[in-house]
């Protein structure tokens, strides 16, 4: 979805600007592929929740084929999000063009990988951490590297060419996940570097919903460019989230804990410089100013999802260990 918004824009800045640029875009991009796939498919931001149906509706209407895996079915995506009876048109598209198959499965394969053929990538020891992190880069100082992120912004981090020219990048948990930054910065920093030291991870508050939904989303970029993220925390994987992670959990589908209100934002909402306003299209500024403890997180979607988030984090973040992580076939 990146991409898409980088084609929006690219395309509203035209001069010759006029209508609506995403059918163009759903034509340009079923030119370019015939069949699109997606692993892991959600929708947790109100930006491209709107501009879903209106998008694929023109990708299909040209003869593309979606191909995708998820953790909810078609009806309970976007679920409890901002405005989402806006939404809700593509889910009936979704039926339309896609056959629904439900494939369940015990078994965490990231998970299953045992002791052997590993190697430590989170401690919660600082000078194992820092003796792991000198022998990935041996007696090379580290500097700091500018490294461009879509629609002209930077993003500077402190980095290091390791011996074998792969590209080192170390930062703290502050400077990643607890500022504003997003899944374009955290992207771009991923494709730009082959290991990423992390120090400063923690047990996360209860009310640390928006770290949490940038740390997640940084473990989801890494995975998907297969960076390596090595942890230095305070406590150990599986407590990191532990205040997070619902006390209640999804019991054959019929129980969930209640992790959000019903939000909706009528009109044409208004001004704010907050994380929850998102201009959509160019035009319509939807916006949760006023809304009591809104934030990146919340704003339902983002919440109902963290279960599935978190978990999906935590499996990932202990494949990274493997040694055959990142290697092609």
């Amino acid at each position: 979805m990146m991409d898409i918004h980088s084609r929006l824009h690219t395309a509203r800045s035209s001069p010759t600007f006029s209508g609506d640029p995403l059918l163009q875009v759903g034509r340009d991009v079923r030119a370019e592929s015939q069949v699109l796939c997606f692993d892991e498919f959600q929708v947790t931001d109100i930006a491209d929740a709107l501009i879903l149906k209106r998008l694929f509706g023109a990708i299909w209407e040209s003869g593309g084929v979606m191909v995708s895996t998820s953790n909810r079915p078609p009806e309970d995506l976007y679920e409890r999000g901002l405005n989402r009876e806006l939404f809700l048109p593509f889910v009936g598209e979704l039926r339309r063009y896609c056959e629904v198959w439900e494939v369940e499965g015990r078994e965490d394969y990231r998970m299953s990988g045992g002791g052997e053929g590993r190697m430590d990538v989170f401690f919660t020891d600082e000078k194992f951490f820092e003796a792991n992190l000198k022998e990935a880069i041996g007696d090379v100082e580290m500097k700091e590297k500018v490294i461009p992120v879509m629609m002209s912004r930077q993003l500077k981090v402190m980095a290091a060419e390791s011996e074998s020219k792969s590209l080192v990048v170390s930062s703290t948990f502050e400077d990643l996940c607890q500022n504003f930054l997003g899944s374009a910065d955290y992207y771009a920093l991923c494709k730009a570097t082959n290991v990423l030291y992390l120090t400063g991870l923690r047990k996360f508050a209860s009310d640390e919903l928006d770290f949490v939904r940038r740390f997640i989303t940084l473990v989801d970029l890494a995975y998907e460019t297969k960076t390596r993220i090595v942890c230095l925390s305070s406590v150990p994987l599986f407590e990191v989230f532990s205040n997070i992670v619902p006390k209640k959990v999804r019991v054959s589908g019929q129980l969930k804990e209640e992790l959000g209100r019903q939000m909706s934002v009528k009109g044409e909402g208004g001004s704010s410089s907050s994380m929850m306003s998102t201009f959509i299209d160019g035009e319509t500024e939807w916006s949760a100013t006023g809304l009591r403890e809104a934030s990146l997180a919340t704003g339902g979607a983002g919440e109902t999802d963290v279960g599935f988030a978190v978990g999906r984090a935590v499996s990932r973040l202990y494949e990274m260990g493997s040694t055959g992580y990142g290697v092609s076939d």
